[in-house]
C-alpha cells in the first residue's frame, strides 16, 4: 500500500523513484511513496547520504484526495 510522508530537511531531495510523487512546500517536502518504498527505506537512503533529517511525518490523505478516489472508482 502506498505511503505518504511529510519531511522536513536542510537539503533538498531527489526523487527515490520513478513512481514517487513529490511536493515541495514552503517549510517541508511531501512525498507519495509507492507500494515498493517503506517510510523505513526512505528515512536509510536519506541518512545515508548525510541529510539532516528536522521532521519525519507519516501522514493521511487529504480529504479532497479520498473524495476524488472514491467518487473515480464509481464512475469507471
Amino acid at each position: 500500500m502506498a505511503c505518504r510522508v511529510r519531511l522536513e530537511c536542510i537539503y533538498l531531495i531527489e526523487p527515490l523513484g520513478e513512481s514517487e510523487e513529490q511536493r515541495q512546500h514552503k517549510n517541508y517536502v511531501e512525498l507519495m511513496l509507492d507500494d515498493q518504498t517503506t517510510p523505513q527505506q526512505l528515512v536509510k537512503y536519506l541518512v545515508g547520504r548525510g541529510i539532516t533529517i528536522k521532521r519525519f511525518e507519516i501522514a493521511k490523505p487529504p480529504l479532497n484526495e479520498i473524495f476524488i478516489k472514491v467518487v473515480g472508482k464509481k464512475d469507471e
